[in-house]
């Protein structure tokens, strides 16, 4: 089966929030440490914000993409974690793509929805080192998606 998805989405879902936030914080107790007077309470307020901001971003953008998606001709196998499902492409009604930075997100409209819903997004592998060119995963799955209709 051909893999559809980035190679990136664990890296991307899980460990890079973390470096972000674990650098950001760093990097602003060490600015507040070298202050005359420092005013760390308040600095670890600010950062209780923005972990707070970072959750609710990620939890929207990124930890609701399938870790994989596979395919398997005429139909895909989705993975979130430990489930796994197959989705025919007879039940996907529409493909839309995405393209922000050379990242693609794919989102899957189902007519039935399956146990991840009735959309299921994905980021695609890049194919093009131009972060403005359209992805050929993406656009190769719109084109099957319309051939069936």
């Amino acid at each position: 089966m051909n893999r559809l998805s980035a190679d990136t989405n664990y890296f991307l879902k899980w460990i890079a929030p973390v470096l972000v936030y674990c650098a950001i914080s760093a990097y602003m107790l060490w600015k507040e440490s070298r202050k005359e007077s420092p005013q760390f309470t308040i600095l670890i307020a600010v950062l209780a914000v923005v972990a707070i901001i970072f959750f609710v971003v990620f939890k929207r953008r990124m930890w609701s993409l399938a870790d994989e998606v596979l395919d398997g001709g005429d139909y895909l196998v989705v993975r979130f974690g430990d489930q796994q499902q197959s989705i025919s492409l007879a039940n996907v009604t529409r493909v839309d793509a995405e393209n922000q930075l050379g990242a693609t997100t794919v989102r899957l409209r189902l007519s039935v929805p399956c146990e991840f819903g009735s959309v299921v997004s994905f980021m695609a592998k890049s194919t093009s080192r131009n972060p403005f060119a359209l992805n050929a995963v993406a656009e190769d799955l719109i084109a099957r998606v319309n051939d069936r209709k």
